[in-house]
């Protein structure tokens, strides 16, 4: 019987390791590639890309030397499958695609090498039908584009433009224009700043409308794909016509030191192709390597260290808000924001995700004390706390004036001309006192018939009280 007994212990131990190995999915490594599932078509010359819902969409490009497409497909990456949706209304290449609010706009693009587009076009991923918006006001060609905030920021190529679409208008308006005209190059959002790269690397702030130039890739290609992962830009391939050499380079952007670095190359050379983040993931979809390519590669990035935590954190009361500031960390994506009425906590989150380095709260009072500290975030995880700062909101000070008229239970009205400081002060004495602290009277100047005498004043005593009257006046110069 023990023999048995060892034997079937062994065996459910076997099963059990058995189905756990199966029940954990494989994580690929750090700075690797892993061949995906081929796209069902062909295709290059810079089509759309655009992720929703953890899935990606490909629309249009070109899958031959002088024929442009208006096939739509739906990759999903838990599945690795690809599957056919509604062609776009028009066949075209190049074009561009952003996501806003869970549908899918498709910017220009020509047909068969022809006549540039200024069609924009919006798909829903929801019930895969399309519908049109508001033309581009000038046909462009191999230019950029990316979302922030609900807008979509145009840029070039071939001329110096920047236009700018506004999803909830409808709309079209021109913002400062490039430092030059710019051909086959991408554009990336990271906090809400857009980094344009592709022979070179321009930085454009949405806020402030104004450009910057940054540390160039290490390669002069054009071509070439652009995407984001942790805070970092990545720049896939290209294509270099000295030597007709069609490139599989990875270089890894860091926008903190604006440094380059080179990482894991593609498994295929490509350009004119197209690059996506989903979940983490930066996936390099089709291109054109002496034919049009249907090939998917995914790269794992690098995780990073978790961020430093912030230090220099100040805060400064105001009326009814606190205004926060603090240092930024290296490496960080973003901020989170926590507060407490007690000096060192329990602290409960009040904002995540903040981009910048200073933050407004107004959900505060006046007269209350509130102890905040900062971390900051990125993927691979949470910092420790910031050191606490501490600020009391108040309401200004007020340069009016008031009669304060107090009703005694003897039926004795007592009337004082007083600024709104002095005012306030009696009623925080009145407020106190109702509530059972704070001494049982409270002393007035009376200014009425002083005689002989320098100063009078007058000790309302808080239970003879019945009532009083503020009436506030703005006196005259």
């Amino acid at each position: 019987m023990k023999s048995v007994s060892k034997f079937l212990l062994s065996l459910c131990l076997s099963i059990i390791m058995f189905t756990s190995v199966l029940a954990i999915p494989s994580l690929a490594a750090e700075n690797t590639w892993t061949t995906k599932a081929p796209m069902l078509s062909a295709r290059g010359n810079n089509f759309g890309v655009a992720e929703y819902n953890g899935k990606i969409y490909v629309f249009g490009g070109r899958n031959s030397s002088s024929v442009s497409i208006a096939k739509v497909e739906e990759y999903n990456p838990i599945t690795n499958t690809w599957t056919n949706k509604q062609d776009m209304p028009t066949a075209r290449e190049p074009v561009g695609a952003a996501t806003i609010n869970g549908k899918i706009y498709v910017f220009g693009g020509h047909v068969n090498g022809g006549y540039y587009q200024t069609a924009v076009e919006v798909y829903d991923p929801a019930t895969d039908t399309w519908s049109t918006k508001t033309s581009i006001p000038n046909p462009e060609y191999f230019y950029s584009l990316v979302e922030v905030d609900g807008k979509v920021y145009l840029f070039g190529g071939s001329s110096k433009k920047v236009l700018v679409y506004d999803s909830v208008t409808d709309t079209w308006s021109e913002k400062a224009q490039q430092p030059a005209g710019r051909e086959t190059f991408d554009a990336v959002n990271i906090n809400g700043k857009i980094y344009t790269i592709g022979m070179d690397n321009v930085l454009y702030d949405p806020t402030t409308d104004t450009w910057t130039p940054k540390a160039n890739p290490p390669v002069s290609a054009g071509s070439t794909a652009l995407t984001y992962a942790n805070g970092k830009l990545y720049l896939l391939g290209g294509y270099k016509s000295s030597g007709n050499q069609y490139l599989n380079n990875l270089y890894e952007y860091d926008p903190n030191t604006d440094t380059w670095t080179a990482r894991a190359n593609m498994l295929t050379a490509r350009s004119s192709h197209e690059a996506i983040n989903v979940n983490g993931s930066i996936y390099a979809i089709g291109g054109y390597n002496a034919s049009f390519l249907k090939t998917v590669e995914m790269y794992s990035p690098p995780t990073p260290e978790q961020p430093a935590a912030p230090i220099n954190l100040t805060a400064t009361g105001g009326n009814a808000k606190v205004d926060l500031s603090w240092s930024a960390v290296a490496g960080a994506t973003g901020y989170n924001v926590k507060r407490s009425t007690t000096e060192g906590g329990p602290y409960t989150t009040i904002a995540t995700g903040v981009a910048g380095t200073t933050y407004t709260d107004t959900a505060v009072t006046n007269g209350t004390t509130y102890y905040y500290v900062v971390t900051a975030v990125n993927a691979g995880g949470e910092s420790a706390n910031s050191n606490e700062a501490s600020a009391t909101p108040q309401a200004p000070a007020s340069t009016g004036r008031a009669i304060l008229t107090i009703t005694l239970m003897n039926g004795i009205e007592k009337e004082y001309d007083l600024s709104m400081a002095e005012v306030n002060a009696f009623t925080s004495w009145y407020d106190a006192k109702a509530d059972g602290t704070g001494p049982a009277r409270y002393t007035l100047d009376d200014p009425h018939a002083k005689g002989p005498f320098k100063a009078r004043k007058d000790n309302i005593i808080f239970d003879k009280i019945i009532t009083f009257d503020i009436d506030e006046y703005t006196p005259e110069n």
